[in-house]
């Protein structure tokens, strides 16, 4: 079971829609992984110490192809080793 947790105020926007299938990330956030209703990683990425500018995720899993219309979790993990559980509609 996977347990979900509230954004902390100095943490938002957690997640961010800029686009139609596109979502922008917190700066503070540097592990960002998109999970099905299993919990099953379908995407995700690592901020490099040194990259600048937000992390954006475009809609599409790991292999490429662009997500189903449905319920997701966006997992955030931070450097103080908190993470975070967002539960989200994505719609293709």
């Amino acid at each position: 079971m996977i347990q979900l947790f509230p954004e902390p105020e100095s943490r938002k926007p957690a997640l961010l829609r800029v686009g139609k299938t596109e979502y922008q990330f917190p700066l503070a956030a540097t592990e960002i992984y998109i999970l099905n209703d299993r919990g099953q990683t379908l995407w995700n990425t690592r901020r490099e110490e040194k990259a600048g500018g937000p992390i954006r995720w475009r809609g599409h899993d790991s292999k490429g192809q662009l997500l189903a219309t449905g319920d997701y979790i966006c997992k955030l993990t931070y450097p103080d080793g908190q993470t975070v559980y967002i539960p989200f509609l994505f719609a293709a």
